[in-house]
């Protein structure tokens, strides 16, 4: 079973140099692999998107990564949350991760945005029951997300031989519970 989040948790870009080409979108999906295993893509140039499928597909029936100015894949990714105070699972977010490149206005060099959607990255998360806020305690599962997001980020920017020219939480959390490469432990959901 797939859930589905759309608040943006963070987000993080990358300026590079190195070209935009099919082989560095590859590797980006090795990576992703390796980090997100069993993961699923669909790709769209914020118009048209493709059906999810495994990424493993995409690479052998795509003859090009590039569908126009920008390049957006929409990723299902596994994540772990916390049936209760001793138990995790691991569950698919639909689009929990959102990868978009092209180049950058300003500079004219190539970037990379990541976004993370899901929340399930800071140690306790609400719902909402009979009109109101129930907590959920998520202190073993966020602590392995926040691993996993900042050590894919970090591997990411090796990658692209670039850097991380902003990272930033709009409207979830506040400045000091980020950093370049991710969620900081301490990390709360702003209120509201």
């Amino acid at each position: 079973m797939n859930y589905k989040c759309k608040n943006e948790i963070f987000f993080c870009f990358y300026e590079f140099d190195q070209e935009i080409s099919d082989l560095l979108v590859v590797k980006i999906f090795v990576l992703l692999s390796k980090y997100y295993p069993g993961f699923e893509v669909s790709m769209s140039d914020f118009y048209n998107v493709n059906e999810n499928t495994d990424w493993r597909n995409v690479v052998l029936n795509s003859n090009s990564f590039f569908l126009g100015y920008t390049t957006v894949f929409r990723i299902n990714v596994p994540l772990y949350y916390q049936k209760n105070e001793s138990e995790i699972e691991q569950i698919f977010i639909d689009e929990g991760i959102s990868i978009f490149y092209g180049v950058e206005d300003t500079t004219g060099r190539n970037s990379l945005g990541v976004d993370f959607y899901a929340n399930l990255y800071t140690n306790e998360i609400y719902k909402w029951e009979d009109s109101k806020k129930i907590p959920i305690d998520q202190s073993l599962a966020a602590p392995k997300n926040r691993i996993i997001m900042t050590d894919f980020l970090k591997e990411l920017e090796v990658l692209l031989d670039g850097e991380v020219t902003e990272s930033l939480s709009p409207f979830y959390l506040s400045e000091e519970h980020i950093h370049k490469y991710g969620i900081k432990d301490a990390a709360v959901k702003l209120p509201g």
